[in-house]
C-alpha cells in the first residue's frame, strides 16, 4: 500500500470515529420543550440547564440549537434592510435577545 492510499484509509477511519458517538436526538426535542417554559433569569442559567444534562456536546449543541429555533422571533424586516451587518455580537446583545426573545436591531 502506498503512503496516498494509507493516508486516504487513515482519514476514512478518523472520520468514522469522529461519527461513531452515540447520539439520541430522539430525546433532546422533549427536554427542550420540557425547560421553555421555565423563565429563566438570564441566558447563563438556560445554559446551565443544558449542561446537567451530561450530554454530549453535539447533542448540547443540537437542544441549544432546537431551544433558539423554537423560542426567539426573528426581525426579518431588520434582517432584510441590511443594517445586520453593522451589528457586532457581544454579550449585552445576547442578553436582550434572550430577554426580549427576539432577535432584533
Amino acid at each position: 500500500m502506498n503512503k496516498k492510499n494509507l493516508l486516504v484509509v487513515v482519514c476514512i477511519g478518523i472520520s468514522l470515529l469522529s461519527f461513531s458517538q452515540s447520539t439520541d436526538y430522539a430525546r433532546i426535542k422533549p427536554y427542550v420543550d420540557s425547560i421553555s417554559n421555565i423563565k429563566y433569569k438570564t441566558y447563563e442559567e438556560l445554559a446551565a440547564q443544558f449542561r446537567k444534562t451530561g450530554w454530549s456536546d453535539i447533542e448540547k449543541a443540537g437542544a441549544v440549537y432546537y431551544w433558539i429555533a423554537t423560542n426567539i422571533d426573528y426581525d426579518m424586516k431588520g434582517y432584510t434592510s441590511g443594517q445586520w451587518r453593522f451589528l457586532k455580537f457581544d454579550s449585552t446583545l445576547a442578553r436582550v435577545t434572550y430577554e426580549k426573545k427576539k432577535g432584533s436591531l
